[in-house]
Formats: structure tokens, C-alpha cells, sequence
């Protein structure tokens, strides 16, 4: 089942009228000037009207909803409840996708999608109106599917693939235990992998070539705009950047590349984008990948509620990021080599690797702490709730993410290097059964603690943010857990983001004032602020017992705890996230400078207390 390109006609710019409104831009004027969008909107008419390239233009759209993924993957990948999340639906440009994701066009307009493929003359011009100050901003594309025949046929079963041994929607393990992997098929037998392609673009990536991350701060007063060329072809984008500055005379630093590689080494490829033009048989018979462009806007300053800068950006986002894909058919192929991932780093080693060198300095040696909390709430809890809480520490993140899925065919559910990575209770599958009606807690080190938290400890200061989530992992048709976020709880690390906001900082102290609990050490006292407790409750089961005696009825209304509906029957996954490194001095939104999630070799998982309900 192979599919291919039709050829794309016409210049299709159907969103915001903008089919009127590009020839006033070239010329200039007033509302060119005011415009932030004007620079990138007059290179596409330049590339459309005098290069005669092929533009049509798509719409960014908040996430649909998990529906609609788990129907299709049978995931919805773990989705951050802290985090909007917007897709690119991309004009289609005359491919025909599998049936299962021809839905995904949430606007109506069926010539768009959010799942796409490239050729490789080709490329993604993606326009953003930055939003206003949040902990975290970005856009990043993903591999979502690939033809299983790129892959080792010894890792498969027999047929796999080819139509003989194929059943869509069975899952699969390969592997020897207990390395193992459970792999899921695709309606037409593709197989997912939604790994990563590319460093994301994010706004410490963006202030450290532009100046500026967001709009509405001091070094962006008003409203400041991007564009994200996302393209296979590195001669494209080299003339993108050409037209952009020698030719309109406009900042190139405003430009972002996001590279995907490719390459004709089936043994080695990362990405598969035409296989008409880049491979030779056999591949040019496997169908090509499919992607999906992400944007994330999370934790913003001003708390997105009602009235606020943010949500009004958000309810816009229609007309902040406008998508056009361009079609240049001169030009000839030239594939951007492999992109370097950026080296994770980390600013404090958290667990102190007494026997085991460190390339990362001792900082917030807190194991002990987290080990001494645990060890003292697991005990209230038994004495007062249940004998039966029992602790477990949350493994660690994959070993293969990014294009170590695109090589391995490891599903990576839409990870990013943004993150230390996601760590999930328990190991290896991430899922765990509760009792009904007890609550199950998450105690952690805040790794987005800053110096400005205490004057008596060294911060941990290894994140951004930092969050903990709870997901509904019950068992799809294939037998594979859906994992839906339900809720979680953040923390803004305050002088790396300029402002603090979430729920984490003082919890742990909180909920030992709460318990009655006192502190067995002054130490341990002084290093609290680097702790959290999150309690999620089943308040659709039973009543809160935190803090109280646990009898029925004991409200559940302090800052520490979630309230969420859990379904009783499902299995659920905790999991922890810590976005991006501060920088180790200077740190404020004028001076960041890393752009990757912390090592997560050199941070500590939190702990997991819960009742186990019974195989």
C-alpha cells in the first residue's frame, strides 16, 4: 500500500482573507510597518509572485482532544494538563493519507491535516506572534509514523509489513527480557514511533538569537514576531534566508531553522521525505513518513485565567501562527545533515554520585531529605489512612529518545529535549492500580528551586519548571495503555522565569505542619525547599484524608492536593517533568542561554506512595 504526491496548483491563502491582504504588503505602508507578521507575510509573496514558487496556506488549532488520538494511536502520548498545546494543520498538497488520520482537520477544511508529509523540495514556513511571558514556549516537529520495513525484519514478526503477517491494531513485542518493547500498529500497519527531529525552538533558543522571547517584556515592549522554516532541503532554506535578508532587506536572526534530516543509507536514514527522488529501490516502495508540528505555551506570568493578555493570545491563535507550506519544483535537492542534539547539562548534582565522578557540580545533595519525607508521610499514612501504602521510586526516562527512536523504532510518545525526559511509576510499564477512594502521592525534589527559594540550602536549580502528572493509563482495544492526563501540579523556577507561580514550593513543609509531623534535624528543615508533596485524591470514589485523622467526610482543599476524578477500574501513571536548564549565573527571561532539559542522570525521581489494589 503505497501512497504518493499529486502535483499542488493554485496559491491557496484561504485563512484571514490574506489572499487580499498580501499584495498591500509588499509595497509597505502603515500596517506593514505595525504588522510584526508583515516581514515573513512579504517573503511569502516574494517567493510566491517572483520566484512563482507553489504557496498554500494552513492554520495552527489548539490540540483536539484526546478522543480523537486514542482513537487513532490508541495514546494520547501522555498529555501535559499544564500545557496547551496547538497543532500545525498543514495543507495536504495533494497527498492521500491512511484512512484512520484523514479526520484531523478540526477547522472543517479538509485540504489541511494535522499529520503531514514533505517532499524534499519543499519546506514549512510557520509565522508566530510571540505570546506574552510564560515559564516555557515552543514549536517541534515529530516523526509520528513510519513504514515498518525500515527496521531490522529480524526484530518483527513474519510478514510484518508486507500484508501477510500484518494485523492493524495488535500490538507486538520484540526485544530479549527485559529490554523488551511493545510496539503498536497503525491501521494500515505503519508503525508509530513520534520521536523528535530536531533541537525544539523554544523561547531560550529564541532570546538567544532574536533577542527577545516573548511579547509584552521589556526587550519585546509591544508585540515581536518569528518564523520557523521547517525543511528537508538545505538549499531551500539557505534561499529562504537569502530572499529574507539581501533581498527584502529584513533580520535574518528573526528565521529559525528546523532541520530534518535525511539521507540515502537506508541502513542509517533518519527521515524517509520522497521516495520518488531520494532512494533507490527497495525503499522507494515503502511509504513515506508522517509528521506533526507541536507548539507548547505553558505556565503563563499573568495565569491565563479570564481578562488576561494570554488567554486572549490564545483564543487568537488562529491569526498569531499562520503556516504556509511552500513548493519550490527548481529546486534541486541538497539534504541537511543530521542535526546535533544539544548536549544535556545540569547545574547541581542532586544525588551527589558519592562513588561515581560527576561531570556536573555538587549542589542540593538532598537524597536523604526525599528519602527521610517519604520514609515519614508513608508512615502518617499507614497509621492513619491505610497499612497497606507501600512507596516505589519512579524509573528512569528511556534510554532511546529523539532519533534514537527513529533509528531503533522505539515508540518515544512525543518526547522532547526540552524535558529531563519522563520518568513514570513504576518501572517498566508505568502503571499501577489503585484502591479505590485512597489517595496516591508524588514526593520529589523541586528542581526548579532557585536560589531566591532559601538562604540556608543550596537550590537545586536544575529546571525551568518543574511538574508532576497524573495520567489515566487504562487499556486501549490493542491491549496498550491510552495514558490521558487527567491533572498535575507546577512551579516556575522564579529567577530563571522572572516570576513565580504553581503549587509545589512550601508543600512539603505544608503538609508536615498539617500531619503534625515535626522535623527530625535542622538540615533537614533548611533543605524543605527543595521538596514537593502533590496528593492526587479520588474524590470521585471517596472523601480527602489529608490532613485529619482520614475518617470520611475530612475536606481535601490544601494547595498540595489535586482532586480528580480517577475511574476506580483503570490503572493510572505518575509521571515527572523538569523543562529546560537555567543557566548557572545571570539567570533572568534577558539571559538565558541553554535550550535542553537537564541530564537526567544527575536528578533525582521522586518517590511514589500508593495502595496497590489487588491482581
Amino acid at each position: 500500500m503505497s501512497r504518493h504526491y499529486s502535483s499542488v496548483t493554485g496559491f491557496r491563502l484561504w485563512a484571514l482573507g490574506l489572499l487580499a491582504v498580501l499584495p498591500m504588503l509588499y509595497g509597505g505602508g502603515a500596517w506593514a510597518q505595525s504588522n510584526p507578521q508583515a516581514p515573513f507575510l512579504n517573503l511569502i509573496q516574494y517567493l510566491h509572485n517572483t520566484d512563482g514558487d507553489t504557496v498554500s496556506q494552513g492554520v495552527a488549532v489548539p490540540f483536539g482532544g484526546c478522543p480523537a488520538y486514542v482513537s487513532a494511536f490508541g495514546s494520547c502520548f501522555g498529555n501535559n494538563k499544564s500545557t496547551p498545546y496547538y497543532v500545525l494543520d498543514v495543507p495536504l498538497g495533494g497527498i492521500s493519507l491512511p484512512s484512520y488520520l484523514s479526520g484531523f482537520h478540526p477547522t472543517g477544511n479538509a485540504s489541511v491535516n494535522t499529520f503531514y508529509e514533505l517532499h524534499a523540495n519543499e519546506a514549512l514556513i510557520t509565522i508566530i506572534t510571540l505570546p506574552p511571558l510564560a515559564a516555557y514556549f515552543s514549536q517541534e516537529s515529530y516523526m509520528v509514523e513510519r513504514d515498518p520495513r525500515w527496521y531490522d525484519a529480524s526484530n518483527y514478526p513474519a510478514g510484518y509489513g508486507t500484508g501477510g503477517g500484518c494485523t492493524p491494531g495488535a500490538p507486538f513485542t520484540t526485544g530479549t527480557a527485559p529490554n523488551t518493547i511493545t510496539h503498536s500498529e497503525t491501521a494500515d500497519c505503519g508503525y508509530d514511533v513520534f520521536g523528535f527531529l530536531n533541537n525544539a525552538i523554544n523561547n531560550a533558543l529564541v532570546n538567544r538569537q532574536a533577542g527577545f522571547s516573548f511579547s509584552g517584556t521589556p526587550s519585546c515592549t509591544s508585540q515581536c514576531a518569528i518564523s520557523v522554516v521547517t525543511t528537508p532541503n538545505a538549499g531551500l532554506y539557505a534561499h529562504i534566508v537569502s530572499v529574507f535578508g539581501a533581498t527584502l532587506g529584513y533580520n535574518t536572526s528573526l528565521l529559525f531553522e528546523e532541520g530534518m534530516a535525511t539521507s540515502a543509507d537506508a541502513a542509517s536514514s533518519l527521515l524517509y521525505i520522497d521516495p520518488a527522488t531520494q532512494y533507490s529501490p527497495p525503499q522507494s516502495t515503502y511509504n513515506p513518513d508522517i509528521f506533526a508540528t507541536v507548539l507548547r505555551y505553558t505556565i503563563p506570568q499573568d495565569g491565563g485565567g479570564a481578562g488576561t493578555a494570554s488567554l486572549a493570545w490564545q483564543n487568537a491563535i488562529g491569526s498569531n501562527i499562520l503556516t504556509f507550506r511552500v513548493t519550490d519544483p527548481s529546486r534541486g535537492v541538497s539534504a541537511i545533515a543530521t542535526p546535533t542534539i544539544t548536549t544535556r547539562a545540569c547545574n547541581t548534582d542532586e544525588s551527589g554520585y558519592s562513588g561515581t565522578p560527576s561531570k556536573c557540580p555538587a549542589g542540593a545533595t538532598v537524597g536523604a531529605d526525599l528519602a527521610t519525607l517519604t520514609s515519614l508521610i508513608e508512615g502518617w499514612m499507614q497509621a492513619n489512612v491505610s497499612t497497606s501504602y507501600t512507596m516505589a521510586t519512579a524509573g528512569s526516562p528511556p534510554a532511546a529518545q529523539g532519533f534514537g527512536c527513529l533509528i531503533s523504532g522505539k515508540p518515544c510518545a512525543g518526547a522532547s529535549p526540552d524535558t529531563d525526559s519522563y520518568r513514570s511509576y513504576p518501572p517498566p510499564n508505568g502503571v499501577v492500580n489503585l484502591v479505590a477512594g485512597l489517595p496516591i502521592i508524588g514526593v520529589g525534589v523541586l528542581h526548579s528551586a532557585s536560589p531566591s527559594d532559601t538562604t540556608t540550602a543550596t537550590p537545586a536549580n536544575n529546571a525551568v519548571y518543574t511538574g508532576l502528572s497524573l495520567a489515566d493509563d487504562k487499556l486501549n482495544a490493542g491491549n496498550t495503555g491510552e495514558n490521558i492526563g487527567l491533572a498535575d501540579q507546577t512551579q516556575t523556577n522564579l529567577l530563571a522565569t522572572g516570576f513565580a507561580q504553581g503549587k509545589l514550593e512550601g508543600s512539603a513543609a505544608k503538609i508536615l505542619s498539617d500531619m503534625g509531623i515535626a522535623s527530625p534535624s535542622q538540615q533537614f528543615t533548611d533543605d524543605l525547599p527543595n521538596l514537593y508533596v502533590v496528593v492526587f485524591n479520588q474524590t470521585s470514589s471517596a472523601p480527602c484524608v489529608i490532613p485529619g485523622s482520614g475518617l470520611p467526610g475530612t475536606p481535601c482543599s490544601q494547595s498540595y492536593t489535586v482532586n480528580i476524578a480517577i475511574p476506580s477500574a483503570d490503572p493510572v501513571k505518575i509521571t515527572e517533568r523538569g523543562y529546560l536548564y537555567p543557566p548557572a549565573s545571570a539567570m533572568s527571561p534577558s539571559s538565558m542561554a541553554m535550550q535542553i532539559g537537564s541530564d537526567p542522570n544527575y536528578l533525582l525521581s521522586p518517590n511514589i506512595l500508593f495502595v496497590p489494589a489487588a491482581p
